[in-house]
C-alpha cells in the first residue's frame, strides 16, 4: 500500500472535481468548475493524497504573503474520501 502526497498541475486540477462534487452534490458540476477557475486564478494550489495511481483525497492550500511576514502557507482543509476498498484516516 502506497501513499503519497504531491501537488496538482494547476493544468491538471480538474482532477479533483469528482471528489468535490462527492464532499457537496448539492452543487452542480458545472458551478464547482467555474469556481474552482476562480480559485486557481487567485492563487489556490491543491495537494493530492493518493493510494498507489488513484486520488483519494486533497488539501487546499492558498499562498499568502502578508506585510508583516514574507510567505504563509496556510493548510485550509484536508478532506477523507472513502472509497470501497480504501479509508484514510486523519
Amino acid at each position: 500500500m502506497q501513499i503519497q502526497f504531491k501537488l496538482i498541475e494547476k493544468d491538471n486540477m480538474d482532477i479533483i472535481l469528482p471528489l468535490f462534487y462527492q464532499l457537496d452534490s448539492s452543487i452542480p458540476e458545472l458551478v464547482l468548475k467555474a469556481r474552482l477557475s476562480e480559485m486557481i486564478e487567485k492563487g489556490y494550489e491543491c495537494a493530492g493524497i493518493h493510494h498507489e495511481d488513484e486520488l483519494i483525497g486533497i488539501c487546499g492550500l492558498w499562498i499568502l504573503i502578508k506585510y508583516y511576514m514574507t510567505m504563509n502557507l496556510p493548510q485550509v482543509n484536508l478532506e477523507k474520501i472513502k472509497i470501497p476498498s480504501f479509508s484514510l484516516p486523519l
